[in-house]
């Protein structure tokens, strides 16, 4: 499994290639903690890693956050590449790197994309049980 820590930062270090996509100069993670990546994504020339945030939602942050802590890709993910609307690469479980459409999905939040990707969290190694999922 992937694991990024998030980094130290201040919002005055924030690129301004990955300042549209932060609410509020925030990330939403807790800067020094360890992250699982659940995917990555390039789009608009930004890389973004799949983890979920300090609210427990799964969710596309810049990696420009993080740190690499481990970089064990699980054996499962695949990689689809100039899927277009400026995404240039998705990797990752088929249900969210297959295509735009799946990819799209997990972005916006919709039910069934996400209640598969908590059914996928829980079955991984290490993960911790998420009991108020459904």
């Amino acid at each position: 499994m992937m694991i990024a820590r998030a980094r130290n930062y201040s919002t005055a270090d924030i690129p301004s290639a990955v300042s549209p996509f932060v609410a509020r100069g925030r990330a939403g993670v807790t800067q020094g903690r360890d992250y699982s990546l659940y995917a990555m994504s390039v789009y608009r020339g930004v890389t973004f890693f799949l983890v979920v945030d300090d609210l427990e939602t799964p969710l596309f942050l810049p990696a420009w956050f993080f740190e690499s802590v481990s970089a064990a890709l699980p054996a499962d993910w695949i990689c689809s590449v100039d899927l277009g609307e400026g995404v240039d690469l998705v990797l990752g479980p088929a249900f969210i790197a297959r295509d735009l459409r799946a990819y799209s999905a997990m972005i916006d939040q919709e039910r069934s994309s996400v209640e598969e990707f908590w059914a996928r969290a829980r079955q991984l190694p290490g993960e911790p049980e998420r009991s108020e999922r459904s």
